[in-house]
């Protein structure tokens, strides 16, 4: 009984895993093949190089793609989502509804999807194998 309960929450967070993986590195490659130069979208063709140059090393583009990605990942896990370029602050704090939408989600993850149903399905699989 306990060994199939196991060998379900082992899959399914193994397969959270994958997924949340393959969803963070192609969000990272649609980031990095975009167009233009990031850094032409956060500041003026006016600044000067210097300034340019500190802009570009602010935001790690002068990194490698593995290092710029693990930068990315760490960021991700901590919170730092970057600065807005609408509003030149924090993204989090630019925007009360992007909280608001990380709350649904989370809120969502992990009491609306498969996660809550999982006790459930475990439940009705002892069932069947009491009456087989």
């Amino acid at each position: 009984m306990k060994n199939s309960v196991t060998k379900i929450l082992f899959v399914r967070l193994f397969s959270s895993i994958v997924v949340l993986f393959l969803l963070i590195t192609s969000i990272f490659v649609l980031l990095r093949i975009a167009p233009g130069d990031p850094l032409q979208k956060f500041i003026s063709q006016e600044f000067s190089k210097e300034l340019a140059e500190k802009v570009r090393e602010s935001f790690h583009l002068n990194s490698t793609i593995s290092d710029q990605y693990l930068i990315f990942v760490k960021n991700l896990i901590s919170g730092d989502l970057g600065v807005s370029y609408n509003y030149h602050s924090p993204v989090l704090y630019s925007d009360k509804r992007l909280f608001i939408i990380y709350a649904c989600f989370f809120v969502h993850m992990f009491f609306g999807s498969d996660n809550c149903k999982l006790p459930i399905s475990s439940h009705s699989i002892q069932k069947k194998r009491k009456y087989n």
